[in-house]
């Protein structure tokens, strides 16, 4: 049976933990209804994982006995942050919890002129993120980072980056084997109207390279699921 897992600041270096957190005692009691001697993964972020067994539970605190650990290993083959035009609330919150599944690094929601919807709920993208970090069997969470104008993320994308990369069907056909493993890379996606000509050609004069992922349309979504994935996880074309 798989076990469920848990994402958090926990040491896992200790043999037992106690955990009084009030938003995980009530998913494990409460929602997955797990007893005393089930086991569960608990998560270091960003450190490593460990087979758990649970010793105790009261009103207070849930006591984890640590069995088993394991140390991080790579989730992803190349370091990706995918800028995302802000779409309808569940096409963009679809597009958190697959890029998560795929392995990105940071996702910062873009304002282009094309955008409809204007506001994102942070708190609930983040927890998206971390479910589906859990879900996945990821060892870290995704940072979701404040939205910002497409015009303000072009302005350092490029000193962080080793690659910045904008979808657009005017663009060269991507080839993954032209991206070194282990690189960092920027991807940007247009919103549902997709990208004016201006801000293509705005993103080519800042040192962006724009390139297409096939010669058939893409809805946006698909877009930024499909370039998250094959950037992260695929080593050739």
């Amino acid at each position: 049976m798989r076990l469920h897992r848990f994402i958090g600041e926990y040491d896992i270096s200790k043999k037992t933990i106690r955990i009084e957190d009030a938003e995980f005692m009530n998913q494990t009691v409460n929602v997955l209804r797990l007893r005393i001697n089930d086991e569960l993964i608990l998560v270091e972020r960003g450190f490593g994982e460990a087979r758990c067994k649970i010793n105790a539970i009261n009103d207070e605190f849930v006591e984890i006995e640590v069995l088993e650990r394991s140390l991080a290993r790579k989730e992803s083959i190349r370091e990706i942050t995918l800028y995302c035009s802000i779409l309808k609330r569940e096409n963009f919150e679809f597009v958190v919890q697959k890029a998560t599944e795929s392995g990105v690094t940071r996702i910062v929601p873009i304002l282009a002129a094309r955008t409809v919807k204007l506001n994102i709920n942070e708190e609930r993208l983040k927890k998206i993120a971390s479910e589906a970090a859990e879900q996945s069997g990821r060892i870290t969470v995704p940072e979701i980072a404040p939205m910002m104008t497409l015009a303000a993320s072009l302005k350092n994308v490029k000193a962080h980056n080793d690659t910045v990369v904008l979808f657009d069907g005017t663009g060269a056909q991507m080839h993954v084997s032209n991206f070194k493993i282990g690189s960092r890379i920027a991807i940007y996606v247009g919103p549902e109207g997709g990208w004016e000509e201006s801000e293509v050609s705005t993103a080519a004069e800042a040192g962006v390279e724009v390139l297409n992922l096939g010669p058939l349309t893409l809805r946006a979504e698909t877009a930024a699921i499909i370039g998250t994935y094959l950037l992260c996880q695929q080593k050739n074309d």
